[in-house]
């Protein structure tokens, strides 16, 4: 969930800007009286640390000369899992009705994480200004002609294997969006 998308769902939690504002001085005050919050306990059973997993990797290419970036066990449905991929660039593997699919993660609107946002179907939403992209084509259903690149993606023996790009990312980035937050700038006034 991107910053401003958790700024706008605080505001209507708590009715308004100031309601949110005064939640917010409550918990402070409460941590400077010592009062806090349990954090969850932590996983019992042993587990491998996420970059031992990724060092576990196998270092040749496979038969088509895909890398692996990824094991399969770590890439579940409804969650996109960003990777490095050979080249430097980074991509977002997604997991839908039984295949691999394999994004550019640099939103074409304003460069967001694509990795961080929602999943709902085979649509991810940017994190940042909601826009979205259907992962298993590329297409930008906000804007379609500004679509992000999709990559040839296998999986065997236990990895997620990417190849090279199938489709080009749209290279235009800006533009005008209405993510609901309304920004509220006080003028100074001149003293005569």
């Amino acid at each position: 969930m991107g910053f401003r998308k958790f700024l706008k769902g605080k505001i209507e939690k708590h009715g308004g800007i100031s309601g949110a504002a005064k939640a917010a001085a409550d918990k402070s005050s409460r941590l400077l009286k010592g009062e806090s919050t349990p954090l969850p306990a932590k996983p019992t059973a042993p587990q491998m640390d996420f970059g031992e997993m990724l060092a576990s990797l196998p270092t040749e290419p496979d038969d088509k000369g895909y890398t692996a970036v990824l094991p399969s066990g770590l890439l579940i449905v409804g969650a996109g899992r960003t990777v490095e991929a050979p080249t430097g660039r980074m991509v977002t593997l997604f997991r839908y009705e039984g295949q691999v699919y394999a994004l550019d993660d640099t939103c074409t609107h304003e460069d967001a994480p694509i990795g961080e946002g929602e999943v709902c179907g085979s649509i991810i939403t940017c994190p940042y200004h909601e826009w979205e992209f259907d992962f298993t084509t590329g297409v930008c259903k906000t804007d379609p002609s500004r679509p992000l690149a999709i990559f040839e993606v296998a999986e065997h023996d236990d990895y997620v294997w990417l190849g090279s790009h199938l489709t080009e990312s749209s290279t235009d980035r800006g533009g005008a969006v209405n993510d609901g937050i309304a920004m509220k700038v006080n003028k100074p006034t001149r003293g005569k």
